[in-house]
């Protein structure tokens, strides 16, 4: 009975593939670092990964065909990267490369996290906030008008009929949330909830913008990274789009080396879905003069710069709105709160 491997997770295999670049780089044996790197973890899933592809090599394995033979606790075509750099005997550089851009993903992704996470709560404790008190104070805070006896203004009655279709909103603004979260998770495994989470996202404004230049760059990186692995370009553009896990790009990639395999060029007038035309005549361009790792560097570095700079206006309209938002509701129920006794108070007067 064959035991199921479990896949590293992205903290562990960033960790393992560091510390493989450090070792490939000082000239160390990779059978004999990785047996020192178990025998310092000790225990735990990444140990327990190290000492099976350790064991492999010892068997006569390459190191890619270790990986291979493991393939269930690494990312797809992560072998063919390591077979690539070793052949081209740049495993050490390869395996740097790689590592910036597993950082490079962390650092965005975690910029994004923090970008969101305001916004979101603001959003989830007003709908809170607003259920709570149409549940609770407004109909209390009605029973004490009645016995006034008065016209009440327009706000206050706006405020009082909340009760009736403040939990409504309130509760679809958190289903919706609640569905947004699901979505996104259960995307990563179904190839229709990616393509549908990926295409709601990317046309979100100001957020959209944003992420498909983060995929660009990550997307020129992986293929830098395999290019100067000396990986043949179809398969570069295989192992990137695969490794992306977006649809649009992984057709956009398969589409390039269809071109290539039939003796096109990558630039030309044809569908796309996400690869803007610039990179394909960049690619060109950068292929004629034979310096296409350092092409794709420079494409990666520019949409590099649009990812953070979008990201930050992100953050420069985000935050200001959420507040707005925040203190408009505030406002909104004081004032409301307070009319019907500022006519009271001047009616006695």
């Amino acid at each position: 009975m064959m035991i199921q491997q479990r896949a590293l997770s992205g903290e562990d295999f960033v960790a393992l593939n560091r510390q493989m670049a450090y070792l490939a780089q000082a000239g160390m044996p990779l059978e004999r670092g990785l047996r020192l790197l178990a025998s310092d973890l000790k225990r735990g899933r990444l140990a327990v990964a190290i000492r099976e592809v350790e064991a492999d090599m010892s068997k006569g394995m390459s190191l890619a065909e270790a990986m291979e033979a493991n393939r269930g606790r690494f990312p797809p075509l992560y072998s063919q990267v390591l077979d690539s750099g070793m052949k081209s005997g740049k495993l050490g550089a390869v395996l740097m490369s790689l590592a910036e851009h597993l950082d490079f993903i962390r650092e965005v992704r975690f910029m994004l996290v923090r970008i969101m996470a305001y916004p979101v709560l603001v959003v989830v404790m007003l709908a809170v906030v607003m259920l709570a008190l149409s549940l609770y104070l407004i109909p209390s805070f009605q029973l004490i008008l009645e016995d006034f006896d008065t016209t009440l203004p327009p706000l206050t009655q706006l405020l009082l009929s909340a009760n009736l279709w403040m939990p409504w909103v309130a509760g679809c603004v958190l289903v919706l949330l609640a569905a947004l979260l699901i979505l996104i998770t259960r995307s990563r495994h179904s190839g229709l909830g990616q393509a549908i989470c990926e295409w709601f996202m990317m046309r979100v404004p100001v957020l959209g913008p944003a992420l498909l230049a983060d995929a660009m760059s990550r997307w020129c990186n992986l293929m830098r990274v395999a290019v100067e692995a000396g990986m043949p370009l179809t398969d570069a553009l295989d192992m990137a789009g695969q490794a992306m896990g977006s649809p649009a790009i992984e057709a956009d990639s398969q589409t390039i080396r269809q071109r290539l395999e039939r003796g096109q060029t990558v630039d030309g007038d044809y569908p796309r879905r996400a690869i803007p035309a610039t990179i394909s005549a960049m690619m060109d361009l950068g292929a004629e003069h034979q310096t296409l790792g350092q092409t794709l560097e420079l494409m990666a570095q520019l949409y590099q710069r649009q990812a953070r700079s979008r990201l930050q206006l992100l953050h420069t309209v985000l935050l200001p709105a959420s507040l707005v938002a925040l203190g408009l509701t505030i406002g909104f129920v004081v004032i409301a709160l307070i009319l019907p006794l500022v006519k009271l108070i001047s009616s006695l007067t």
